[in-house]
C-alpha cells in the first residue's frame, strides 16, 4: 500500500520566510485517515486545480487541503481512490470551509456528490466587503493583505498530467497555504467595521443549489439576435434550452453542439425543413440529424402559439427613454457610494439589479445593509427628492435635496 510522499518546502515568497510541508495524497486509506484528523479542525482551507476546455462538467484533477497539520494535495485520479469521505467533511457543520471564488470549486462538488459545503467562508467576497475592490484575485489578495507574492505561472498547465511537476506542486499548495491567515485577518477588518454579518447573505448564496441551476432565461440572455420578432425571439430561448440539454448529456462543451452566433443565426433564419438549417451560413454539413430535426421541431412548435400563448413566454426588458436616464443616473450613484463605503460596486448591486429596480422599483439591494448602503438612496433619486451634482475641485458625485 503506498504512502503519502513528503516534501519540504522553502517559501521564498513569503515575508516570514517560512517552511512548510506538502503531502501528496494518492490512496484511499490515507485520504479516509487525513479526513478523521480533518474532523477535530475549527476550520480548513480548501481548494482544487481541475479542467473543462472540452468537457460540459469540469474535470477533477487536484484536492487542496490546507489545516492546521500542514498542506495535503489529494489526487483524485490516483487508481481506486475513493472520494467519499470529504463528503463528510464538506457538510460538516462545526468545520469553517475557507475558499478563494468558490464557486466554480463548490460547482465540482455539486456534481460530484449532489451536496454543497456548509459553514464556508469564500475570502474573494469577503474582500470585496473589507475594501479591496471587485472579484479581487487571489495574487492580489496576498500580495495586500499578507505581503506575499505568489507565483502563477503554473495556473493554466495540464492538470490531468502525471506526475506532477515540483512546479505545479509548489503552485497547488500556495492556493491554501496562506488561506487560513487571509481569513483571520479578513475576519478581524470585518468585525472591527460591524460587517462580518454583511457578508452571510453571499456565503448563503454561493451555497444554494439554485445557484447552479440555470434557468431557460440565464441560458439565453447573453445571445444576440438581429431581430425583435418575438416568435423569433422564443425560438433562440428554446434552443438556448435545447443546446444546453445535448451539451450536459454528451458531457461537451455548448459551443461543441453549435456555437452562439450559429444559433442565432437558426433563430433568425425560423426555418421550415431540415435543408433550411443547413443552409444557415456557419451551420457544419455534417450536423447531426437529430440535432436539424430537434431544431426544426422547436421552431414549427413556436410558429404554432398564438399572439396569446407567446405572451406568456414574453419578457420586457427594453427600457423606455426616462427609464435608461434612470438607470445612467443609479450607475453614479452607485460608484459613488462604493467609494464612500469602500464596498465593491458589483456587491452592492448589479447591472441586471439596477434594470430591475427602474422597471419594478424592486431590487435585492432594498433590504439588509444594501438598503442602508445604497438602497434608500436610489429610491429617493429616482423619485425626485434628491439629485446628483459633481463637485470639480473635490472631483466626487455628491447628493443634494431638491428644493
Amino acid at each position: 500500500m503506498g504512502m503519502s510522499r513528503e516534501l519540504l518546502f522553502f517559501d521564498l515568497n513569503s515575508v516570514y520566510r517560512t517552511e512548510f510541508m506538502i503531502n501528496l495524497i494518492h490512496t484511499s486509506k490515507e485520504f479516509k485517515d487525513l479526513c478523521a484528523r480533518i474532523e477535530t479542525e475549527k476550520a480548513i482551507a480548501l481548494d482544487t486545480e481541475f479542467i473543462r476546455e472540452k468537457t460540459y462538467w469540469p474535470d477533477l484533477c487536484l484536492i487542496q487541503l490546507g489545516t492546521s497539520e500542514g498542506v495535503f494535495l489529494v489526487d483524485p485520479l490516483a487508481q481506486g481512490m475513493d472520494l467519499t469521505p470529504l463528503k463528510e467533511i464538506l457538510t460538516h457543520k462545526n468545520i469553517i470551509k475557507v475558499i478563494h471564488s468558490g464557486r466554480q470549486d463548490f460547482e465540482i462538488f455539486y456534481h460530484l456528490f449532489d451536496l454543497l459545503p456548509e459553514n464556508v467562508f469564500d475570502t474573494q467576497i469577503a474582500a470585496m466587503v473589507a475594501g479591496f475592490g471587485d472579484s479581487v484575485g487571489y495574487e492580489r489578495l496576498m500580495r495586500e493583505l499578507m505581503e506575499i507574492e505568489i507565483d502563477k505561472t503554473s495556473q493554466y498547465t495540464d492538470w490531468a498530467r502525471r506526475p506532477l511537476s515540483d512546479a505545479q506542486i509548489s503552485y497547488a499548495a500556495s492556493d491554501v497555504e496562506h488561506l487560513l491567515g487571509a481569513y483571520d485577518k479578513l475576519v478581524s477588518i470585518l468585525e472591527s467595521r460591524g460587517r462580518l454579518d454583511w457578508i452571510q447573505t453571499e456565503m448563503d448564496w454561493l451555497i444554494d443549489k439554485k445557484t447552479y441551476t440555470q434557468s431557460d432565461e440565464d441560458l439565453s440572455k447573453k445571445l444576440k439576435l438581429k431581430s425583435r420578432d418575438p416568435k423569433k425571439t422564443e425560438a433562440l430561448k428554446r434552443m438556448a434550452v435545447w443546446r444546453d440539454q445535448v451539451a450536459q448529456k454528451a458531457n461537451v462543451p455548448r459551443s461543441f453542439i453549435l456555437k452562439d452566433h450559429i444559433l442565432s443565426e437558426i433563430a433568425l433564419a425560423f426555418p421550415k425543413s431540415e435543408q433550411d438549417v443547413l443552409n444557415v451560413r456557419g451551420v457544419p454539413s455534417n450536423l447531426k440529424g437529430s440535432y436539424v430535426r430537434d431544431l426544426v421541431g422547436i421552431v414549427d412548435t413556436v410558429r404554432a402559439l398564438s399572439p396569446k400563448d407567446l405572451k406568456k413566454h414574453e419578457h420586457h426588458t427594453l427600457l423606455k427613454e426616462h427609464q435608461e436616464a434612470q438607470l445612467e443616473l443609479l450607475k453614479l450613484l452607485l460608484h459613488s457610494q462604493s467609494k464612500r463605503h469602500g464596498v465593491a460596486a458589483k456587491l452592492i448591486a448589479t447591472q441586471p439589479d439596477l434594470r430591475d429596480f427602474v422597471m419594478t422599483g424592486e431590487s435585492s439591494f432594498m433590504q439588509g445593509w444594501r438598503f442602508d448602503v445604497f438602497g434608500h438612496l436610489a429610491q429617493d433619486l429616482i423619485s425626485g427628492k434628491v439629485g446628483l451634482v459633481f463637485n470639480p475641485q473635490s472631483g466626487e458625485i455628491k447628493l443634494v435635496d431638491h428644493p
